[in-house]
C-alpha cells in the first residue's frame, strides 16, 4: 500500500519534466533561423562538366537573388549540334536501368534530392546516397565551379572583345561584349542586359545565355533554352563568331 504515492510521485515528476521539456521547446521555436545565403550575384550561374564516355554532359543551374538560391537545375543531357537530344531526368529506359542496379533508385528521386539539398544549404557539399556516388560527384565538381565563379579559358588577349549583328527592324543591334583577364572570362554581356541590373523578364534571359557562355565559351552550350529563340539564336552567330567554332 506504501508503494501507490511512490508511484504518484513519479509520474507527477515525469509528467513535470515533459512539461517544462515541452515549453523550452516552444519558447525555442520564437527564435528565427536565417535563410542560407550565398555571396554569388543575382542572376543565373551555369557549369557543366566534359562529357562522359558515353556522351552525358553533367550541368547544373541556378538561379540567385538578393542573396538567395531560388532554383536549382541539375540534369545530364547529350546533344547534337545546337540541339539538345537527350535529358538523362526524362529517360525512361536509364531510369530502369538504374533501378534494377541500385535496389529502386533513380534520377528521378536523386536529382531534386540533390537539388533540394544545394538550394537548402547554399554549399556544394551534398550528402551521400547509396547507389548515387558518381551523380553526387558530378553535382559537387559543378557547384564548385560556380562558387568559384571562373570563366572559362579563352584563346583571346586580355581586354574587352566585343561582336555585333546588323541591326533588326527596330534598328536595335544584337552585341556580345566580354572581358578576358588572365585568359578567361571575367565578365560576358549580351545586348547590354547586365546593365540594367535583370530588371525584367527578357533580362533572365540575357542572364542565363552570359551565364552558359561565360562558363564554357561553347555556342553549343545554349541548347536547351527554348525561350527568346531569336535572342538565343543571335547569341550563338555572336559566340561562335567571336570564340571561332
Amino acid at each position: 500500500m506504501e508503494s501507490k504515492p511512490v508511484v504518484r510521485l513519479q509520474c507527477f515528476s515525469i509528467g513535470l519534466a515533459i512539461l517544462l521539456g515541452l515549453f523550452i521547446m516552444s519558447c525555442g521555436t520564437t527564435a528565427t533561423i536565417p535563410e542560407p545565403t550565398t555571396e554569388l550575384a543575382d542572376g543565373y550561374h551555369y557549369a557543366e562538366l566534359e562529357p562522359d564516355k558515353n556522351g552525358w554532359i553533367a550541368t547544373l543551374e541556378i538561379q540567385v537573388k538578393s542573396g538567395e538560391i531560388l532554383s536549382v537545375s541539375f540534369d545530364e543531357v547529350q546533344r547534337e549540334g545546337y540541339l539538345l537530344s537527350r535529358r538523362k531526368s526524362e529517360d525512361s529506359a536509364y531510369a530502369e536501368q538504374w533501378a534494377a542496379a541500385s535496389g529502386g533508385l533513380d534520377q528521378s528521386r536523386v536529382y531534386p534530392i540533390i537539388e533540394q539539398e544545394f538550394q537548402r544549404t547554399g554549399s556544394p557539399k551534398v550528402s551521400a546516397i547509396s547507389g548515387a556516388t558518381v551523380t553526387i560527384e558530378k553535382m559537387q565538381q559543378l557547384a564548385d565551379r560556380i562558387m568559384e565563379g571562373l570563366g572559362a579559358k579563352v584563346p583571346l588577349h586580355d581586354g574587352l572583345h566585343r561582336v555585333e549583328l546588323q541591326p533588326n527592324n527596330n534598328d536595335y543591334p544584337s552585341a556580345l561584349e566580354v572581358q578576358v583577364a588572365a585568359g578567361r572570362l571575367l565578365q560576358v554581356s549580351y545586348n547590354g542586359a547586365s546593365d540594367h541590373g535583370l530588371a525584367y523578364p527578357t533580362d533572365l534571359i540575357y542572364s542565363r545565355i552570359e551565364a552558359r557562355l561565360k562558363a564554357t565559351a561553347n555556342p553549343y552550350a545554349l541548347a536547351g533554352i527554348s525561350d527568346a529563340r531569336q535572342r538565343v539564336e543571335d547569341a550563338r552567330v555572336l559566340s561562335a563568331a567571336l570564340f571561332e567554332y
